[in-house]
């Protein structure tokens, strides 16, 4: 018993590593469709901020569910990482 738990913390790192590695090289296989991954991931951001910053008439008559301070944190930092991303092969190349 207490080897198996032994046996857990060499385990787990050597299994991370080992996904990790076959990620990025199933990431590398994508390198040729990047331009049609980088618009389609662009046109779902500019549909959240469209979504989330949109006026609407009467609102809150229909759904009363209203788009929180944190959702559009977290669109303004996906759009940040989205441009660092974009801009990322003409500062390595």
């Amino acid at each position: 018993m207490a080897a198996s738990f032994a046996a857990l913390c060499c385990i787990g790192p050597v299994t991370v590593a080992l996904l990790g590695a076959g990620g990025a090289v199933a990431a590398a296989g994508l390198k040729p469709y990047r331009p049609y991954l980088m618009i389609g991931s662009l046109t779902l951001l500019m549909t959240g901020f469209w979504l989330s910053y949109r006026w609407v008439a009467g609102e809150g008559a229909t759904c009363p569910t209203r788009v929180g301070r944190f959702a559009r944190l977290v669109l303004w930092c996906s759009a940040f990482i989205w441009a660092v991303a974009a801009l990322l092969p003409t500062f390595t190349s």
